[in-house]
Parts: C-alpha cells; sequence; structure tokens
C-alpha cells in the first residue's frame, strides 16, 4: 500500500486505510517525523499521509505542519482527522498546509450527524456518494440545512469561549499534580507533551479501568477508559501500546475530560473520590 498513518489514529482512519503503513510514536505519543520521513522515501510513489491533529484518548497534539511538509516532499497528499482538536485549541487551515481536513459538530456543543471535510482543492478528495452535484459534486444527496446552521453556530460560539477553554489547562494541570502526589506509582501518559487544555489520560495503579469507571460512575462522575468510540472493550488500548504502555499499565488507564463549565469543586470531588478509590482497591488487595 502507499497510505501512511500514525499508529494512534482514530479507528475512523484505520478501519479505512487497511493494510496501510503504521508510522511509530515515541513514550509521549507524538509521531516520529523521522520515521514518518525515512518510511516515505522508502516507498514507491507514495500517495497520502493521515496525522491526526490531537489525540482522542491522550489529547497529545501531533506535528501536523511538519509532518504536512515532510509528505509533500515526496508528492504525498496529507489529510488530517481535527475532530478532537476543533473547538479546544485554534485550528487554522491554512496555516497547517495539509490538504484535507475533518471535523465533526458534536465535539463543540454542535448537534450529533454533522461534520465538516475542508479541502484545499476540488480535486483533493474523490465523490464518495454519487447522485446529485451538491457539494461540488463531492457528496450528492439534499443537505440538511438546519445541521448545517447549527454546526456555524456553534462554531462560532466555540471561537468565543476560547481562552476560556485554553484556561483548563491550568485546572487540569493543578489536578494531575495532586493526583501524584497522593498516589504511589501513579502516571499521567502524554504528560510531557503538549496537549489538548481539557484531556487528561491517568493511570491508577493497581485498579482496573473497569473497576474505576464503574466506582466514579457510582459516586456521580463520567469518566471513560478509553475514547467513547471503545466503551465496552476490556484489551489494552492500542494507543497505550503504540506508546510502549505495558498491558498492565493499559489496562488500569482512564480518560478524563473537562468541560468548559468544569470548576475546582468538580476537581476536588474527583480528587476525593479517586482517594477512596485507590484506598479501597488497596484494602481489597490486603484482604487477598
Amino acid at each position: 500500500t502507499r497510505t501512511f498513518v500514525s499508529a494512534i489514529e482514530h479507528p475512523a482512519v484505520l478501519d479505512s486505510c487497511p493494510g496501510a503503513n503504521l508510522v511509530l510514536v515515541d513514550e509521549q505519543g507524538v509521531i516520529d517525523l523521522a520515521a514518518l520521513d525515512a518510511a516515505l522515501a522508502a516507498a514507491d510513489d507514495p500517495q497520502m499521509v493521515a496525522l491526526m491533529l490531537a489525540n482522542n484518548e491522550t489529547g497529545v497534539l501531533q506535528p501536523v505542519v511538519e509532518a504536512a511538509e515532510i509528505a509533500h516532499r515526496y508528492g504525498a497528499s496529507f489529510h488530517c482527522d481535527a475532530v478532537q482538536a476543533v473547538g479546544k485549541v485554534p485550528v487554522d487551515f491554512d496555516a497547517l498546509g495539509v490538504d484535507t481536513l475533518a471535523l465533526t459538530g458534536h465535539k463543540f456543543g454542535g448537534p450529533q450527524g454533522i461534520g465538516a471535510l475542508v479541502v484545499r482543492t476540488p480535486d483533493s478528495a474523490n465523490c464518495f456518494m454519487r447522485g446529485g452535484g451538491q457539494e461540488r459534486g463531492l457528496r450528492g444527496g439534499t443537505e440538511s440545512v438546519p445541521h448545517i446552521v447549527a454546526l456555524g453556530r456553534a462554531a462560532e460560539v466555540a471561537v468565543e469561549r476560547m481562552d476560556g477553554y485554553a484556561a483548563l489547562a491550568d485546572l487540569r494541570d493543578r489536578m494531575e499534580a495532586r493526583l501524584i502526589q497522593a498516589t504511589p506509582g501513579m502516571r499521567v501518559f502524554g504528560g510531557d507533551a503538549q496537549r489538548l487544555p481539557n484531556t487528561s489520560k491517568l493511570m491508577m495503579p493497581g485498579v482496573s479501568s473497569e473497576t474505576q469507571v464503574m466506582s466514579f460512575d457510582l459516586a456521580g462522575i463520567d469518566v471513560s477508559a478509553g475514547s467513547a468510540c471503545s466503551a465496552g472493550r476490556i484489551e489494552p488500548p492500542y494507543v497505550l501500546t503504540a506508546m510502549g504502555v505495558s498491558d498492565a499499565d493499559a489496562l488500569c488507564a482512564l480518560r478524563v475530560s473537562l468541560g468548559w463549565d468544569t470548576t475546582d469543586d468538580d476537581i476536588d470531588r474527583f480528587i476525593a473520590e479517586w482517594g477512596r478509590i485507590f484506598e479501597r482497591a488497596g484494602k481489597t488487595r490486603a484482604a487477598g
């Protein structure tokens, strides 16, 4: 195949590119640009590179500008999945230098079922739904005007609230620092990389992700073991595996997402419940 994708792409990309060449990431979950360059240099007429702007599990931001420059140097087009990033950090299509970029409304307050594919030129994407000349011939079918209007309005509101979202990084960092201090052996995956301001991938040592999710749920706190799209799975998250995390640690991982209305009181409540769960698990292990 002449398609190259990072090993941490969302399943929507990975499953759309069966047999694609996987490009490795480092221990922080950032794509290895040297590996990408080497893979493209060794390829016979590479066609496309796909790299997300922000990972949906760790929140780690990827060097899309640099990766796109490498892809174009070898004549490959570049697709960016910006679904997780839009609405949380500034996204400038022209500055990124990509050929196509995907986003979806429900990630920044819009309705489910509406998204957008931004294309640099009409020939950047092939028609994938025939039956009409809508959307410059790229996608046939009558458009849902209410959804489109709602998407646009949600984007306007997201821009207005961008500064407030950026402030969540300080709230998140203070939360992580308190958890590290209170929990021996606790880890923050991707903590040394640039991340989305609201996302934290944590590891509570010795306590399974499933136990944590159920315990927090009983306390009225919504968290997840991985991305929402992987809910219900019990195998180690492939994103953490790609980062070199052991199965034992990966199966104790938890994703915490802060919202625009998250407060200090919410963080205090979460940390208090975290401590209770960790303490209960320790007593259970001691009794066993």
